[in-house]
């Protein structure tokens, strides 16, 4: 019976792979695949999507997306706090820019920070500029071209398609996320942002509201085309009701029209991160009268805290202490196998979930994981990197919250580099010594079924979820030029 079951499962497994997109590991193939990774996130985000209260902005935006087909106009900026929605709108308004323009609209959305190169300007920059050759024809390289080179070729390539029968649609969420904001490689981003587009070339950015220069540049640049730009709404009574009428509707639920305006009351005083929080809970009917008399939390900072708090209680301290801190000292982010195979590694973690300290092999139970992710809820976000899914903080602020509140000793710091490194190293492929607290082995390598992280996966392919977070963790830790060297022969 177990043959016949093993069996079919890799006949299963064959006949997918068969069917399998596969992308080769080329230029072209690479941003084919990251071209697919932001429309399927749109569109999955789209799946989601409330648009109750949102009507009057999307038809304003509509009329822009009209009015861009026929004269020169400038960008489309929308403008909202963390967690308000923006990110479900622009892929609203992805899809209505196709019914509008027709299916051979060119669409290239980029949510900043769900991949790698989505965070860097030059690259997203390169790879519109790419893509859009690819559409007109025509085989350039713009490998060896800078931002300023960059701004100039993608403006040549937009003259081009205005002249066409086709509109291009590009759309940047999260702007506020570019890697350049931080280093400080302001003005090209406003040369790119402050031109103005020819007809049918469509550019639309979203941000959150701050003191960053570039935005406060860019919106002194447009003091007299303020009508392009949106201001997203904030959350009125109405709003929030329809939300979470959308939300128990979609999982077929009810709550009484009591219960129903006592939360409506208590999310108006809340944060749009509170908000969707409070809207992912109800719908598995977490959320009752008690919870919301009792301390209600209302700021992001409070809902942080609480929800680490319950998780604490729930799995232990050492098991979400040891997840987050994995999980923000990793360069790009850990994914599930990573963070099984780091946790299985760890003694702390292991003898609190373990039974017994004799047992013949230690390895993090993968249900518990899961149950522990779920729980995590919207602290916690994907991204794609290196063809893999990795697991990362869904806000900036949740990872300066945790960094706080777990980071604050240097020695626990190190030794989370120094077990990160050790996972990419390969050190624990064969087991790892059981230890008691006061450092007394109980059992020379136990089998932690660790998966390989070798340097070459063949002759050409290489394995770059250790090349880019092995170094990182090395200098990290303070090693030396030679170790850093060794690390990868």
């Amino acid at each position: 019976m177990t043959a016949a079951v093993a069996m079919r499962l890799r006949d299963l497994f064959d006949e997918n792979e068969k069917t399998k997109l596969c992308f080769p590991s080329t230029k072209k193939g690479e941003l084919c695949l990251e071209t697919l990774v932001h429309l399927q996130h749109c569109n999955e985000l789209l799946k989601v999507y409330n648009g109750s209260g949102l009507e009057i902005i999307l038809s304003k935006i509509q009329m822009l997306l009209m009015n861009g087909t026929k004269a020169e106009h400038q960008l489309i900026i929308v403008k909202g706090d963390p967690g308000c929605g923006k990110s479900h709108f622009l892929s609203k308004v992805c899809f209505r820019a196709r019914e509008l323009f027709g299916k051979d609209t060119i669409l290239i959305p980029r949510f900043i920070g769900i991949t790698p190169k989505s965070k860097d300007k030059q690259k997203i920059l390169r790879d519109i500029c790419v893509q859009l050759n690819f559409v007109l024809q025509q085989n350039i390289s713009l490998d060896e071209y800078d931002d300023s080179h960059l701004t100039n070729y993608f403006y040549g390539l937009a003259n081009r398609i205005s002249k066409g029968q086709r509109n291009l649609v590009i759309m940047l969420d999260g702007v506020e996320n570019l890697e350049n904001l931080v280093n400080g490689e302001h003005q090209s981003m406003i040369d790119w942002f402050s031109v103005k587009l020819p007809p049918k070339v469509h550019l639309i950015i979203s941000y959150r509201p701050s003191g960053n220069y570039v935005f406060q540049k860019l919106e002194a640049k447009r003091n007299n085309v303020v009508d392009s730009m949106i201001i997203f709404p904030s959350w009125t009574s109405e709003r929030v009701r329809d939300a979470l009428l959308f939300i128990l509707s979609k999982h077929k639920r009810v709550i009484a029209k009591n219960k129903e305006k006592l939360i409506v009351s208590h999310l108006l005083k809340a944060s749009p991160f509170v908000l969707q929080h409070v809207l992912c809970l109800m719908k598995d009917g977490r959320v009752d009268n008690n919870v919301i008399n009792n301390h209600f939390p209302i700021s992001n900072e409070e809902i942080v805290h609480k929800q680490l708090d319950q998780l604490e209680f729930k799995f232990g301290s050492e098991i979400v202490e040891a997840v987050c801190r994995y999980i923000t000292l990793s360069n790009f982010g850990l994914s599930e196998t990573e963070l099984l195979d780091i946790l299985s590694c760890n003694n702390d973690v292991a003898l609190s979930i373990l039974r017994s300290s004799n047992s013949e092999f230690f390895r993090f139970p993968w249900y518990l994981w899961i149950h522990l992710k779920n729980e995590i809820g919207l602290l916690l976000a994907q991204r794609y990197v290196h063809r893999k899914v990795v697991f990362c903080w869904s806000q900036g602020f949740v990872e300066d919250i945790i960094r706080r509140r777990y980071m604050a000793n240097v020695d626990s710091i190190c030794g989370i580099h120094s077990d990160l490194t050790e996972l990419f190293l390969e050190t624990w492929i064969e087991g790892k010594r059981v230890l008691l607290k006061e450092n007394v082995t109980l059992k020379e390598d136990v089998q932690r079924y660790v998966c390989h992280q070798p340097l070459l996966y063949s002759e050409t392919k290489y394995n770059k979820r250790k090349i880019n977070e092995l170094w990182i963790q090395l200098l990290q830790l303070g090693k030396r030029y030679e170790n850093l060297q060794n690390s990868f022969k």
